[in-house]
């Protein structure tokens, strides 16, 4: 599951605002700090008892740039995370929740971030 912010979808008001490259940068430093932080929350904030601790600690998050933007994913590790979000009608699910709840503030913050560069 993943935030994604492309170039075509704020490239118009950034060309209006500041420089494209560090803009995309205060972008990407928005992304990283929302990974640390998904990652914080999906492991403390996970429902399921721990039996051998693989699924906590599988339960990533990573920031990185490609072609179009910057891309924020959160992932399970564990061979069975996929059931943890969908089996019980996702009575164990952390991933797509924690995105959920993160997606209009991490969107929120990169406006933030790039308007600030205008002042």
């Amino acid at each position: 599951m993943s935030v994604r912010i492309t170039r075509n979808e704020i490239l118009p008001n950034l060309e209006k605002l500041a420089d494209e490259g560090e803009a995309q940068e205060a972008i990407q430093v928005v992304m990283e700090y929302w990974a640390a932080k998904a990652m914080s929350m999906m492991k403390s904030g996970a429902r399921w008892t721990d039996r051998t601790g693989v699924a906590r600690s599988g339960l990533l998050a990573e920031a990185f740039k490609d072609s179009g933007g910057s891309v924020l994913v959160l992932w399970s590790q564990a061979p069975y995370g996929i059931w943890l979000e969908v089996r019980w009608s996702g009575k164990y699910a952390i991933v797509g929740p924690t995105l959920h709840n993160i997606a209009p503030r991490v969107l929120q913050m990169a406006g933030e971030a790039v308007m600030r560069m205008a002042e």
